[in-house]
């Protein structure tokens, strides 16, 4: 199936056709689509990857994992949109560049004059024809189709590239049997139609993320849970733009770790507090004089926080401080009966002193937290899962120093309850400031793309798409 669309730069209408293609095999058989390997070349930059061509779409895209192997610094355009001829629209911004492509053995050449990045091309190589599957058809016999070290479809050439699209050689079999289409420019041979039968169920393979598919599940989901309510994630308000500001005029990097400052909501001073602090420490000491037990796990973890740097002791001189913005933070512990032997350390960052706590101060910041409907769809792109977590995320991502005395709490030495509580200040983000989702989540893409270059793209492309907070 094609589902056509209209390309929008600002109000302007700028190209119409089809961008995307969906592809939905017969039933219990393999389809295969127009999937060829090249080569890309950008500068003294070539790189090898699978591409798609739709003569359905009027413009030819890349992935932005491409881009950046490709290190294109192309031309950027303003934001554009996708429309679809339900009327549903995406938005959509890249930059416009031109390449080189050519094919894997060098014979052939042509020029992309105008190439638009997007974020990702959704084109599954399942859809790609296997040497195995083209031998037990006579017509096909002598076809060699090149592998490469790639496993994701970066390039689709539209019709904007006609050339790529000239025939030298055509092998038909019989109806309903696949054909072969030898390219005369670059592409060398491409193999369209079925193939091989696959295990009997019926396979989509939708190749740009469409609209209508979102909805259709959006709509399965409120109907089985009605209070569910499926909108899209909302636009960044002002407070979010500034607190993303802050986060990137102060992100840092120490030890193998980010730091990030605390996203101020203003200037406002606060009131010291040291001593509304004392009276939920002197409940916690008589919860803990009652239970050996809950005081080894909890002094533990306060060892623990101070032996990995989490925390540190506040010496006498920076305890007399003139900042501004002190605060000492409330602490208890919280127990999970599914993690017995573990103690979690709880501060308080909406515990109130003169009206106003530490939450009350902070700026929330964007929610940069991936939608949980595209984490599980592309969960389920291939055939094997892999599951995994990041340990104690927000404590990964460090504290700028002068924001520490806001995170400052009193704790005995050595959880020796007898002895008096000194001053220790927390160094990284915590659990319960409603800062640290937007802040670690904008670490773990800082994670993505300022190591774009040392890893393979895939790398970049699970940190940015496949992560649910701390769950990839």
């Amino acid at each position: 199936m094609k589902h056509h669309a209209m390309l929008h730069r600002g109000n302007q209408s700028i190209a119409t056709g089809s961008c995307t293609s969906t592809n939905v095999s017969g039933y219990g058989t393999k389809v295969c689509l127009r999937i060829v390997p090249v080569a890309v070349h950008r500068g003294s930059k070539t790189v090898q990857t699978y591409a798609l061509l739709d003569a359905g779409s009027d413009v030819t895209l890349c992935s932005d994992s491409l881009v950046k192997r490709l290190d294109a610094k192309g031309k950027s355009f303003i934001e554009f949109s996708i429309t679809t001829v339900n009327g549903s629209k995406k938005k959509k911004k890249g930059i416009e560049f031109h390449a080189e492509v050519s094919s894997i053995d060098g014979h052939g050449h042509l020029t992309l004059q105008r190439v638009w990045s997007v974020e990702r091309l959704s084109v599954s190589l399942d859809s790609l024809p296997r040497r195995l599957e083209l031998a037990k058809w006579d017509h096909l016999a002598g076809i060699e189709l090149p592998n490469i070290d790639a496993n994701e479809v970066g390039l689709l050439i539209g019709s904007d590239t006609p050339e790529a699209f000239w025939v030298e050689e055509e092998r038909r079999g019989k109806r309903s049997e696949p054909y072969a289409i030898l390219l005369r420019s670059i592409l060398g041979w491409t193999i369209i139609g079925p193939t091989c039968k696959v295990s009997a169920h019926l396979n989509v393979n939708v190749h740009y993320q469409q609209a209508d598919v979102l909805q259709q599940m959006h709509k399965l989901w409120s109907t089985d849970f009605p209070e569910y309510v499926a909108d899209d994630k909302r636009e960044m308000s002002q407070d979010d733009r500034r607190a993303l500001g802050m986060m990137m005029q102060t992100i840092t990097q120490e030890d193998g770790h980010y730091k990030i400052g605390l996203p101020w909501r203003d200037d406002q001073c606060f009131s010291h507090n040291k001593h509304m602090a004392l009276t939920p420490l002197a409940g916690l000491k008589r919860k803990l004089q009652g239970n050996n037990y809950l005081h080894k796990m909890y002094s533990d973890s306060m060892e623990g926080y101070i032996l990995k740097c989490h925390a540190k002791r506040v010496c006498e001189c920076e305890t007399e401080s003139k900042s501004d913005r002190i605060w000492y933070l409330p602490h208890h512990p919280v127990v999970s009966p599914r993690k017995p032997g573990k103690v979690r350390v709880v501060f308080d960052c909406a515990s109130k002193y003169k009206g106003m706590s530490l939450n009350d101060r902070l700026v929330q910041g964007p929610d940069l937290v991936n939608s949980i409907v595209g984490v599980r769809t592309r969960f389920r792109e291939e055939r094997i899962a892999l599951v995994a977590d990041i340990e104690a995320m927000f404590h990964q991502v460090r504290v700028m120093d002068e924001d520490c005395q806001a995170l400052r709490f009193l704790w005995w030495p050595e959880g020796d309850l007898t002895r008096q509580p000194e001053c220790h200040q927390m160094q990284v983000h915590l659990f319960g400031a409603t800062s640290s989702p937007s802040c670690a989540a904008y670490a773990l893409r800082r994670t993505a793309t300022d190591n774009a270059e040392m890893n393979a793209p895939e790398v970049a492309t699970t940190l940015e798409l496949n992560f649910y907070v701390d769950d990839l």
